[in-house]
């Protein structure tokens, strides 16, 4: 019978060769299957437009909404933003119609939902942050207005 291998150290060393070929293809098999790089087979992302830097874009209107995205958590348990609203009216002992609201936002705080709801009602400024999970009442501020006019509010 014919041996392929003239010594067994041959023998040996061809089988390691071959073990360790093994072992490399199958760890290269296993981080192609797993690997975040690209692929041939997908698709090619769009590039983005490119923008004449001369040309001024105006910045969206000021919202009183949040974004559909914005209005609910993750677990979709915020309030709305009427209910903040209704929140700091409650505690400043005021309805809607007896005030003008300024800012009504959905904004982070320390990675917390807030909502900022703010208003004024005659020489009064309210500022109310307002969990948005909960509903609490975080921090509220009522600042005066010396130069008020209360004949302003008679028209």
């Amino acid at each position: 019978m014919n041996n392929l291998f003239k010594t067994k150290k041959q023998a040996v060393i061809a089988a390691i060769a071959l073990i360790i070929i093994i072992v490399l293809g199958t760890a290269g098999v296993i981080f192609a299957l797993t690997s975040s790089a690209p692929k041939a087979a997908d698709p090619v992302p769009e590039q983005s437009q490119q923008i004449d830097p001369d040309e001024q874009a105006e910045p969206p209107e000021p919202s009183e909404e949040p974004t559909e995205a914005a209005k609910h958590s993750p677990a979709g348990n915020f309030i709305t933003l009427d209910e903040a609203k209704q929140i700091a009216l409650s505690d400043a002992g005021l309805t809607e119609s007896q005030v003008t609201f300024y800012n009504v936002k959905l904004t982070q705080d320390d990675g917390i939902e807030i909502y900022e709801v703010e208003f004024y009602f005659k020489n009064k400024e309210y500022e109310y942050e307002i969990n948005a999970s909960s509903g609490r009442i975080l921090d509220s501020d009522i600042d005066y207005d010396d130069d008020y006019d209360e004949e302003d509010d008679d028209d």
